[in-house]
């Protein structure tokens, strides 16, 4: 295994680590977030770039203006498949988005565990070590066999 194919493995394994997580702690609503999570690696490095909603996942939304709030919060809530009853869904969409102006989200304030992202990449970073110690291993050891070290 190439560094190139090392660095993939390990981002792709943060990658499906975190859609786990989202859905462990239901965080995940259309999945728009989890399909925006691509891995792209080079010869010694490599990124992992997603939607700005995991942001929010892993810190909350802090109180303050929330920019089409109401068209977020509305789509979110038709993802998630809620149907109000006795309000409207506009109305819904507009008490929830007043809340999150007023106090924030219910991860930001503690309520809800957020995206255990940190966790996640500690745990990774830790494969990644044993699997390129692995690696280095045995390519001095084939060096030494074969008389080339």
């Amino acid at each position: 295994m190439n560094c190139k194919d090392l660095i993939d493995s390990i981002l792709k394994g943060v990658s499906a680590d975190v859609v786990k997580d989202q859905i462990s702690k239901g965080i995940r609503a259309s999945g728009k977030s989890a399909d925006s999570l691509k891995t792209e690696s080079e010869a010694a490095e490599g990124d992992l770039k997603g939607s700005a909603h995991i942001y929010f996942q892993i810190h909350g939304r802090k109180p303050g203006p929330f920019r089409d709030g109401i068209k977020t919060i509305m789509a979110w809530l038709e993802d998630k498949g809620i149907k109000p009853i006795d309000i409207s869904l506009k109305s819904l969409a507009f008490l929830i988005v007043r809340k999150i102006q007023q106090r924030g989200n219910d991860i930001f304030m503690g309520r809800r565990p957020a995206l255990a992202f940190s966790e996640i990449v500690t745990k990774w970073k830790k494969i990644l070590v044993e699997r390129f110690i692995q690696q280095l291993k045995q390519e001095v050891h084939g060096a030494i066999s074969s008389g080339k070290a």
